[in-house]
């Protein structure tokens, strides 16, 4: 696998989960180009271009 993957992650997921993670994840897809955003504002994928969103809590839809 190859290519570039956008996610938005909430700071407090972030901490607690995604960043241990990043080390595994680099060595099992080296090919994949991982772009992290780290907010705690809500993020509209489209919008934003974004591919994946981990948060927690109610979803928030925009309208």
């Amino acid at each position: 696998m190859s290519g570039r993957v956008r996610v938005d992650v909430h700071s407090s997921m972030a901490n607690m989960l995604l960043i241990p993670a990043l080390d595994r994840f680099r060595t099992r897809y080296p090919n994949i180009q991982l772009v992290i955003g780290i907010t705690d504002k809500p993020v509209v994928l489209i919008e934003e271009a974004v591919d994946c969103i981990v948060n927690s809590g109610d979803l928030q839809i925009p309208r």
